[in-house]
């Protein structure tokens, strides 16, 4: 008796690399080399690696020298309300607003910005591989996220004008982002610390 033949089942795929800090900064630094650099295409830049990463950029934007400039923090906090705000809703893809998607953005300074980040963001990727990747990928997760961050760009948007203090609540949302792109839960959590220590000490000094 002959024995059943199966047909051959193909090797599953292999899960796609888990993006790291230092990649996207890179990528990031590759669309700031061209002309005519507007958000959208800033945010293009990063393809398909979720909304999450997306908050990358404007965030980093507020960090880096770039928002010491007049108006940019505005412009960085209004990105990260829509970013977040389609995250709760569960989209897959962004929309904004034709104004503010072509609004150019300070190439040279950003690139600039950037490259003095990326030794930095080599050293964050040695620590941040996959920890408690299980709640970075919940809807918890991503929803309190979410929720937090556009409370932390409403702040940002009111006292932008105020030079420096938008970076203390934007570090919270860079803490966020890159938990979210890396999948490690821990930076999440991180992220609530920082969160919750800013805002102790800006009431604690205007009090």
């Amino acid at each position: 008796m002959r024995a059943p033949i199966y047909p051959h089942r193909p090797p599953a795929p292999p899960p796609p690399p888990t993006p790291t800090l230092t990649g996207i900064t890179e990528t990031l630094i590759a669309a700031t080399r061209e002309g005519g650099l507007t958000l959208q295409d800033f945010l293009q830049a990063l393809g398909n690696r979720g909304l999450g990463a997306m908050l990358i950029p404007p965030s980093l934007i507020v960090l880096l020298p770039s928002g010491m400039l007049p108006g940019v923090p505005a412009i960085a906090a209004l990105t990260m309300i829509f970013i977040a705000g389609h995250m709760v809703l569960n989209r897959d893809r962004l929309w904004l607003p034709h104004r503010l998607a072509r609004m150019p953005m300070p190439a040279e300074r950003l690139n600039a910005g950037l490259m003095r980040f990326h030794p930095w963001a080599m050293r964050v990727d040695r620590w941040t591989e996959s920890r408690f990747a299980w709640f970075a990928a919940s809807r918890f997760a991503v929803d309190t996220v979410a929720v937090v961050t556009i409370a932390l760009s409403l702040v940002i948007l009111v006292i932008g004008f105020i030079p420096g203090l938008p970076a203390a609540f934007s570090l919270a949302i860079l803490v966020f982002a890159i938990g979210l792109a890396v999948r490690n839960g821990l930076l999440i959590l991180t992220g609530y610390a920082i969160t919750v220590l800013t805002a102790v000490t800006i009431f604690w000094l205007v009090r």
